[in-house]
Formats: structure tokens, sequence, C-alpha cells
């Protein structure tokens, strides 16, 4: 799905005609740009599979801190620090250099064409439904955009599960037993003749 693919999408939601190219003239163009980019900035920031990574960062000369612009958080595990701009300060006092390494959780922002297809359908979703009950306001539509939203939704966070590794089936070794042993013989039940 491309980004213009999405802006026509979410203008078809008011039945617009789609636009050939972004450069083109319409007067909600701006509005539905502003508003999925808002919405897809907002969703990277959440720190999905995909896009966050823990790593460790370690102060320059100066005892600085930085991080690179395509940086959306920063959530040390190390407690009295936090992201301002792209540099890691101290609570209470930003000044101070940072003498030591710091461990924590970085969320990267990712071009939406380079997000996995089921994190597109998502946050599209989410625009349409927004744009059509701001700028429409179609109850019938927005019912319907509701509940498309629901199951790419779903869809998506099925994916995280799967791509964390959060589901106890997964990551529970006696739970792999017995589902293992339940698929194996439900498999066989279903050969005999």
């Amino acid at each position: 799905m491309t980004y213009l693919d999405t802006i026509n999408a979410i203008l078809g939601t008011c039945g617009y005609v789609p636009l050939a190219s972004l450069e083109e003239e319409h007067p909600f163009k701006d509005a539905a740009v502003s508003l999925f980019d808002t919405t897809l900035s907002t969703e990277l920031s959440r720190g999905w599979y995909f896009n966050r990574k823990y790593d460790t960062l370690h102060p320059n000369a100066q005892g600085e801190i930085y991080v690179s612009h395509d940086v959306l958080d920063f959530s040390p595990l190390t407690p009295g620090f936090y992201k301002a701009g792209n540099r890691i300060c101290k609570i209470g006092d930003f000044l101070t250099p940072v003498s030591s390494s710091i461990y924590g959780r970085l969320v990267y922002a990712i071009p939406f064409e380079d997000c996995p297809t089921l994190f597109q359908n998502f946050v599209t979703a989410l625009t349409k439904h927004s744009f059509q009950t701001v700028y429409d306001g179609d109850s019938t539509k927005t019912r319907q955009l509701a509940a498309l939203l629901e199951v790419a939704w779903a869809s998506f966070h099925t994916s995280e599960i799967r791509g964390t590794g959060a589901n106890i089936l997964d990551s529970n070794v006696r739970l792999q037993g017995v589902r293992n042993a339940f698929r194996n013989t439900y498999s066989r039940i279903g050969t005999r003749k």
C-alpha cells in the first residue's frame, strides 16, 4: 500500500474522487495528509515488534547522549532519565553530564511503505474512521468504518502477539507439548477410514 493509496482511501470515505498524485489540488487533501501523518506517528511511537529495540546508549566525551532523529521515543530501564528532542537528559537537571551508559527501549520512526501490511491496514482504518467522523459524520458510515477498524486492529494485534512471542502457548514448553499432542491426536482421527 502506498502513501497515495492511503490518502485516496481516506478521502474516499467522504466520496471524493481519487487523486492522481499528491501534488494535485484538493480541498481536503491537506487535512487528510495531516491527520494520517499524525495518526501514523502516534501509532509508531507506541513501539511495536517491528520498530523497537533494546540497546545501551553511551555518553560522548562531553557526557552527552544523543539519539538519531528517527527515534520517536526512548524508555530507559535505568531510572532518572528521559528523552528531550534527540538528547537523553537527567530528570530534574538536564544540564548535568551523563557519566554512565543507559540501557533502554528505542522506538523508531519507519516510513509507511516499510511497515508491515497489517499495521498499514490498521493505521489506514483508524485514519479513515477519524476523517469520516470529523469531515462527514454520516452515522452509518461511521459504524461501518468502526467495524472495519476493529477487524484491522484484531488482525494487527495478532501479528504483534506473534512478533513478540507473547502467546503463552508459544512461550511455555509444557503447553506446547499439550498443544502438539492435541494436534497429533486429532490429525490421526481425521485420517481414519
